[in-house]
């Protein structure tokens, strides 16, 4: 028995802090309740010390099963944490990042509408110049013809007041024809602009300036033919003179203008959607 009672220095508890022996006096009592279970000590039988119990095979697996289990319990209820930590972490993130998404969506949008209005605001500008040139050039060439009316070839108290309008009309339709000879190709390469992805637009185009130039060439053709050194026409003749040329571009005047409607694009419909949003911005669903 001298052998059993001896302890060893490092284990006669006068080296370990206060958490160190209340933790093995915890051992102590759980090894001697499980002595106790496991193999139960006649009352005849003399107490065993502690360190003879801690020996005992079934009591160092008890306690390493204890033991076990404590680290296991605590593995687990850690994992379980970060787990729920990073679950969280990740589920702030993602807020985050449908805020950061939205808000940029947003300010995409709102820049997108601006510089669509401004889109919009200069194409108007272009039609309203395009829509004047052609009706000015339409009014030049009807007062044209009208000069060949027999109403002009009569008497007045005031002739030269007569002849200076006469002369008005004839000035009027030249600066006006060279006006918009010289302002259709330019109007033309901005319907283009304007349109890149259109070729309706600048194929009706293409037909309404060839159709305006065929009108202002008839009316100067018929009021070359009638001269006032010839009998004047007949009202209905002045009429129809240029007709069917002036029905044509009616017809391709109305085919422009449907063209221009079928090419705008109106970009606000659906984006109060973000996927409408993306659509028009990256030109196709992400």
């Amino acid at each position: 028995m001298a052998d059993d009672d001896h302890v060893p220095s490092t284990l006669d508890g006068s080296d370990l802090s206060d958490n160190d022996k209340r933790f093995l006096s915890y051992l102590t009592l759980t090894a001697s309740v499980i002595q106790r279970q496991l193999n139960p000590v006649p009352p005849s039988d003399p107490p065993k010390t502690f360190w003879m119990a801690f020996r005992e095979p079934t009591v160092v697996a008890a306690l390493i099963t204890v033991l076990i289990g404590g680290i296991a319990a605590t593995l687990i209820t850690g994992i379980i944490q970060w787990r729920a930590a990073a679950r969280e972490f990740k589920q702030g993130e993602m807020a985050r990042d449908r805020e950061f998404e939205q808000a940029w969506l947003k300010s995409r949008g709102d820049q997108a509408l601006v510089s669509y209005k401004e889109y919009l605001d200069q194409e108007r500008e272009l039609i309203t110049r395009t829509y004047s040139s052609i009706g000015k050039s339409i009014s030049a060439a009807d007062r044209l013809t009208g000069l060949t009316r027999g109403v002009w070839r009569g008497s007045f108290v005031e002739p030269a007041a007569v002849e200076k309008q006469k002369k008005d009309i004839r000035d009027n339709y030249n600066q006006t024809s060279a006006k918009w000879h010289g302002e259709a190709q330019e109007i033309g390469l901005l319907m283009g602009y304007y349109h890149p992805s259109s070729s309706s637009v600048t194929n009706s185009w293409d037909r309404v300036q060839k159709a305006v130039d065929s009108y202002v060439d008839c009316a100067q053709d018929w009021y070359d033919k009638h001269p006032a050194t010839k009998p004047a026409p007949k009202d209905e003749e002045v009429t129809g003179a240029c007709r069917q040329k002036y029905e044509a571009l009616l017809g391709e005047l109305h085919n422009l203008t449907t063209s221009l409607e079928s090419a705008r694009r109106y970009a606000w419909t659906g984006w109060e959607s973000p996927q409408e949003l993306r659509t028009a911005l990256y030109g196709k669903a992400p």
